[in-house]
């Protein structure tokens, strides 16, 4: 993820979609089984990016968890090592809407993949993932024909992908299985595919590989670029 807040400032359209998501999020802190004081609560946010998606559904967890008990609440902001996390500091710090205004609040940052396990065992007491499950742990092949691999004509590339998914959605909930406490709530937002197994928004990725294509046949952009 590039540096300097970019998806903080270039992702309005996943935070409209969190509004389903974070419905859920609220049910699931009003029935979570909570720890015995004084253990603390522990909410994990499993792909935080700089951060901006996060406040919200983190407030609306905290707010509920609060009607409920008041034990100190940590909040673990998990990505991948190479993530943004001076944005996502800056965020929870200097963000009029941040969660960190409220009492006995203690947010901690974590870099590694949550394709595998990022916090001790039986401590999350509540979990929360927003579109980064749509990213695979690694690409499997190369996609000779698009950029979006439900929209390729190679059916050895698309097996490929879908077998990656599915090892990656194991070590998802393997990792988080590991992690959770008896009676804790997990809530995932992710892009679901159309009937035919697409993507969806095939105008826009058909536009993005004519581009890319164009810029090949140009000479600006090497063959192997994309």
């Amino acid at each position: 993820m590039a540096a300097g807040g970019v998806y903080n400032r270039n992702s309005r359209v996943q935070q409209r979609g969190l509004i389903p998501g974070m419905r859920l999020l609220e049910r699931a802190a009003s029935a979570v089984d909570l720890p015995d004081a004084p253990q603390p609560i522990m909410i994990a946010d499993y792909g935080c990016s700089g951060g901006r998606n996060s406040l919200a559904p983190v407030a609306t967890a905290i707010e509920t968890l609060r009607r409920r008990a008041n034990t100190p609440i940590n909040v673990a902001h998990t990505d991948l090592p190479d993530n943004d996390f001076s944005a996502l500091f800056d965020t929870l710090w200097n963000d009029p809407a941040s969660y960190t205004a409220m009492p006995a609040v203690f947010p901690m940052a974590i870099g590694r993949s949550f394709y595998h396990q990022v916090l001790p065992h039986d401590s999350v007491t509540l979990g929360w993932s927003a579109w980064s499950i749509n990213w695979l742990s690694r690409p499997p092949a190369a996609i000779p024909d698009h950029v979006q691999v439900s929209y390729s004509a190679d059916r050895d590339t698309r097996s490929a992908y879908a077998h990656q998914a599915e090892a990656d959605w194991r070590d998802f909930l393997i990792a988080r299985g590991a992690e959770m406490r008896a009676g804790a709530r997990l809530v995932v937002v992710l892009a679901a595919a159309d009937d035919d197994g697409t993507a969806g928004y095939r105008p826009m990725f058909d536009a993005a590989w004519a581009g890319l294509r164009a810029l090949v046949d140009e000479g600006l952009l090497d063959e192997d670029f994309y």
